[in-house]
């Protein structure tokens, strides 16, 4: 069982495997993450991170393939170019292994006011920081599936993606805005296009409620059983 098609891909090519014996079985998006329009939650999530402008988001962990460093190089350009008058909220555990290329580029570009490491947030709070985005941005190199564009779609926020590997198949191409993560200019270029259009927000935002009905744990969980099933015989 492969999570995408490109995963799928993968091991036919890294492996030799035998196209017939793997199946695409896409994972599902927690119901949880869902949009929330009450303004004191928004504004208690706000607070408590200290985000009184608004601002860009990123969730997940720091590793190499995450392309942390170009998304904020990006940041800069947006603010030095385009006059981008925010914050770039970056979640997850700080890890020490990457702190020298993920906070070092911040220092580097002298965006410590500006880039907010957050550490890893409760889930209640992820949601709302989801809810609250001007934009999610996912600038991965590499993934085998891809969750948090999803969730972000689920929570209404327009989202911004790499266009390599499985992440133009896991959102669908009408349903985020792509971008060349190897260019930093690629990456600030594609933001500011959501971030100054307002058919363009509302596009991607019906696009992505309608994008995320395609996955669920249950028909995940269907699928996969019906694959086990099937090995009885």
């Amino acid at each position: 069982i492969a999570v995408s098609e490109n995963t799928k891909q993968d091991l036919i090519r890294l492996l030799n495997t035998d196209p017939e014996k793997i199946s695409v079985i896409y994972e599902g998006v927690n119901d949880d993450f869902k949009p929330i329009r009450a303004e004191s939650q928004l504004a208690e999530v706000k607070g408590k991170y200290k985000l009184d402008k608004p601002y860009l988001l990123y969730t997940g962990v720091w590793r190499s393939h995450k392309n942390l460093p170009n998304l904020i190089k990006a940041f800069h350009i947006l603010k030095s170019e385009y006059e981008f008058d925010g914050y770039l909220v970056i979640t997850g555990r700080r890890d020490p292994v990457y702190e020298e290329e993920v906070v070092g580029e911040t220092q580097s570009l002298q965006l410590e006011n500006d880039v907010i490491f957050t550490g890893s947030v409760p889930d209640e709070d992820l949601i709302k920081l989801y809810c609250a985005a001007s934009v999610y941005v996912f600038p991965s190199l590499y993934e085998g599936f891809g969750l948090p564009p999803l969730e972000a779609m689920q929570c209404g926020i327009p989202v911004c993606a790499s266009d390599t590997s499985c992440t133009p198949e896991i959102c669908g191409e009408e349903n985020a805005l792509f971008f060349n993560p190897h260019s930093p200019e690629s990456i600030a270029d594609k933001i500011y296009q959501v971030l100054s259009s307002q058919t363009l927000r509302n596009k991607l935002i019906q696009n992505g409620f309608e994008r995320v009905k395609t996955f669920s744990w249950e028909k995940m969980a269907q699928e996969t059983l019906k694959i086990y099933n099937s090995l009885e015989n």
